[in-house]
């Protein structure tokens, strides 16, 4: 009988996991809120001259986009948890988040010595911003920021 209670018991507990489609369906319920979310690196990218990466991660429902520090440096294909909170970005937060990363990026060249211009400093971290736009691409309502 003990047996059977705790089998019983963790399946009810993985049964009840929170899904990627779960958050997209209901942004507002989870937005700023902190989940734990499982599943398969898809791909990631490291922003350059920062401390960031951005993996892609797939639940068997939907994917989403988790900023994480490289620290971790999981791999395609391995299976994670990551816990953090949910932000739904409109255009105002996006854009703090977008200048945030510019910033990073300008101060590394700066503080490195890899660069002496400003305007060529902008020109680096817009190149860096493209590429990461272009990975991420037309998902960017909601992401996940690892805590």
């Amino acid at each position: 009988m003990r047996k059977f209670l705790i089998i019983s018991l963790i399946f009810i507990i993985s049964s009840c996991a929170l899904t990627i489609k779960e958050i997209k369906n209901n942004p507002a319920k989870y937005n700023t809120k902190k989940v734990t979310i499982s599943g398969n690196v898809i791909r990631f990218i490291d922003i350059p001259f920062t401390l960031i990466r951005i993996y892609e991660l797939y639940d068997n429902t939907d994917t989403i986009f988790i900023v994480s520090s490289k620290s971790k440096n999981y791999q395609k294909n391995d299976k994670v948890n990551f816990e953090g909170k949910i932000y739904f970005l409109d255009k105002n937060s996006l854009s703090s988040i977008l200048d945030l990363i510019l910033k990073s990026i300008s101060e590394f060249l700066l503080s490195n010595k890899l660069t002496s211009n400003d305007d060529k400093t902008l020109e680096t971290s817009k190149i860096i911003f493209d590429m990461l736009i272009k990975f991420i691409g037309d998902n960017l309502g909601i992401i996940m920021i690892e805590e």
